[in-house]
């Protein structure tokens, strides 16, 4: 009877895994807030499943002697315990990536703490990375840097997309402070080609530019937030776009020396001139991934990098 009862019980458990654990996931950032949680996409079932299933059948063998097949009743026990793990976990985890060091309050900035000193900031870095927890399971963290106009440096970490593009928005367009979220992109039909520009470059063309021309200054200066706004795009001359690329590494040759990322975006932006068959198209990311969203319809994206140029190409489903 034993034998039955564990057997069945590792079935059940099993089935009942992979049904709930990840239904529960969701349920639980539901409940908590989206924003106090990491994305329940996050849950790699290929570790939970085998551990909620183990504990059901474990509870149940260990009541099967004095409650014969009505330990069966037990099965839940796996899914709903490895649930409040997750739950905790989702809620609690990455406690690095949760700390804030400024709070934005009626148009003003503040720096957390019982200072409360209030910061005024001129440029914004932003921060974003995938973490993988599985074969096709992870989560994104995201983050902001201030830099005050005394040299100080604050950085706020938010799990959810929506609170750090808010925040991004409140900081840019209604406080003012500069950031740069660039794209340099070919709308090719079906295609985009694109190579967006990394936070490497913020400190950069943020700063005063003063060893360029002002004719060039000011080209570099206008893609800036906050006045570009956040679904600025416009096109551009390949000629206009190769020659303020040449004055930044001729004039701050030492600066895209040192930084590897700065150093390959320039020479992706020369492939992506060299080899576009489409008028070159300045936006903000978002303006790009509303365009290519536009477009979707009942396709999928097939994305691929050429020399660090980003290639999405949408396919008709069949």
């Amino acid at each position: 009877m034993i034998a039955i009862i564990a057997a069945i019980s590792f079935l059940a458990s099993a089935v009942l895994s992979v049904v709930t654990v990840h239904r529960g996931a969701s349920l639980a950032v539901l409940v908590l807030g989206r924003a106090n949680c990491l994305a329940p996409d996050a849950v790699n079932g290929c570790d939970w499943w085998p551990m909620s299933t183990l504990i059901s059948t474990a509870v149940v063998l260990g009541a099967a002697s004095p409650l014969g097949y009505c330990a069966l009743l037990l099965v839940p026990t796996g899914p709903v315990l490895c649930i409040l793990l997750i739950s905790l976990w989702l809620r609690f985890g990455q406690q690095a990536a949760r700390k804030r060091q400024f709070r934005i309050t009626e148009g003003q900035v503040i720096e957390s703490g019982s200072s409360g000193r209030r910061i005024f900031p001129h440029m914004l870095v932003l921060g974003s990375g995938y973490y993988q927890t599985g074969p096709a399971t992870g989560y994104c963290l995201y983050s902001l840097t201030i830099h005050d106009q005394d040299g100080s440096k604050y950085t706020n970490g938010y799990l959810s997309t929506e609170e750090w593009g808010h925040a991004v928005a409140v900081l840019t367009q209604d406080i003012g402070c500069l950031a740069m979220t660039l794209t340099f992109e070919s709308r090719e039909g079906l295609r985009f080609r694109a190579v967006t520009l990394g936070q490497q470059w913020a400190e950069l063309l943020c700063g005063e530019l003063s060893r360029l021309s002002e004719g060039s200054r000011n080209w570099w200066r206008q893609w800036l937030q906050p006045a570009f706004g956040l679904l600025g795009s416009r096109v551009v001359s390949i000629d206009e776009v190769r020659g303020n690329l040449d004055a930044i590494e001729e004039q701050y040759a030492e600066v895209v020396q040192s930084s590897e990322r700065i150093r390959s975006d320039c020479q992706a932006i020369r492939r992506l001139l060299e080899t576009a068959s489409a008028p070159i198209r300045i936006s903000t990311p978002e303006a790009q991934s509303q365009a290519a969203e536009a477009i979707r319809g009942k396709g999928y994206f097939l994305c691929r990098n050429d020399g660090g140029v980003w290639v999405e190409e949408l396919k008709q489903r069949s």
